[in-house]
Parts: structure tokens; C-alpha cells; sequence
């Protein structure tokens, strides 16, 4: 289980409008490398937003 302070953190960006953006566009396909420098977050931190938005639909 994560530190309750991180998992607030991960929770209050997912709200911010960088998690799902950033879960949307990997799971498009995009390189979670350049979407971490992009949103200015770590490489982690958007496989952790993939694991929380399991239902993130690919439209296009």
C-alpha cells in the first residue's frame, strides 16, 4: 500500500487534469517518457495513473 501522502498526491494530479489526459494518451500509444517530460512528471508516476484509470477508452 503507498504512503497515504503519495497516494493523496497521485489523487489530487488525477483531479488537476494530468492523470486521465496522461493514462488517455498512453494507452494510445504515446512513449510514457515523453508524456512524463511533457507533463513534467515521473515516468512512474504515469504507469501509477494507467493503474488507476483501467477503463481508459481509446477513441480515434
Amino acid at each position: 500500500m503507498p504512503h497515504p501522502l503519495m497516494r493523496w498526491r497521485c489523487d489530487n494530479q488525477s483531479t488537476n487534469g494530468i492523470g486521465r489526459p496522461a493514462a488517455r494518451r498512453a494507452a494510445a500509444g504515446e512513449s510514457k517518457s515523453l508524456l512524463a517530460k511533457e507533463f513534467g512528471i515521473d515516468r512512474e508516476t504515469v504507469y501509477s495513473y494507467l493503474r488507476a484509470e483501467p477503463a481508459v477508452a481509446v477513441t480515434g
